[in-house]
């Protein structure tokens, strides 16, 4: 069944929204002061997975592959401009730069920033890049039931602990922690739930309980 453009632009503006609103609520969630501690809030593999589970929600629809790679796009896009607060820009106190500037030139800043580095890392670049990849993932998941791509999609959930637990230099983007109680827990836990996500791509793959030819669920 072919969707009006509506009904897709709709969808997609609607995964912009939860991507936005599950960044912001994990950058509020309580950071503690020891620099040893792992907060939970840079689980990374969020990033990967989240835009993959949506796009693969908006494939079931019965949206085509543009449709499902941008879902996934402005979900992982909409996470990193919720978890860095862009409704905030020009507003936050803590973000002083030292001089004053208009509401428009705080944007510029941000988006220098957060597109091209300067200043901090290109998260919003590399938001798009994995968004794209986890939305192509969820196609090929749904419309071409590739079971691997599902595996590879949650596949970050178990491999983030795993490097976390043995890595032990010091990078820009992945600095080294220490492998005390709290941190072990929370990275078994991550690598569990990854097991539990792998286990169900796999076992609930795309051609399981498919309709007929010509449809799509939630098509109807």
């Amino acid at each position: 069944m072919r969707h009006r453009p509506g009904v897709a632009l709709g969808l997609i503006v609607l995964a912009a929204v939860v991507g936005y609103l599950v960044g912001f609520a994990t950058s509020s969630l309580p950071t503690s002061h020891d620099p040893d501690r792992f907060w939970i809030a840079n689980v990374g593999a969020i990033y990967s997975v989240l835009p993959f589970t949506i796009a693969v929600l908006i494939a079931y629809r019965g949206l085509g592959r543009l449709s499902t790679v941008v879902s996934g796009i402005v979900t992982c896009a909409g996470m990193v401009c919720g978890f860095y607060r862009l409704h905030a820009v020009g507003a936050d106190p803590q973000a002083d730069v030292g001089y004053e500037e208009t509401r428009l030139q705080a944007y510029g800043r941000w988006f220098s920033q957060f597109v091209l580095g300067p200043g901090g890392a290109p998260w919003l670049t590399i938001a798009v890049i994995v968004g794209a990849v986890a939305g192509l993932l969820a196609w090929l998941y749904v419309a071409r039931a590739r079971i691997w791509a599902g595996v590879l999609a949650v596949l970050p959930l178990v491999l983030e602990p795993a490097i976390r637990a043995g890595w032990r230099v010091d990078l820009p983007l992945l600095p080294a922690m220490p492998i005390t109680a709290w941190n072990a827990t929370v990275w078994l836990i991550e690598a569990f739930v990854g097991v539990l996500a792998i286990a169900f791509v796999v076992r609930h793959g795309p051609l399981r309980g498919r309709p007929a030819q010509g449809t799509m669920p939630g098509s109807a």
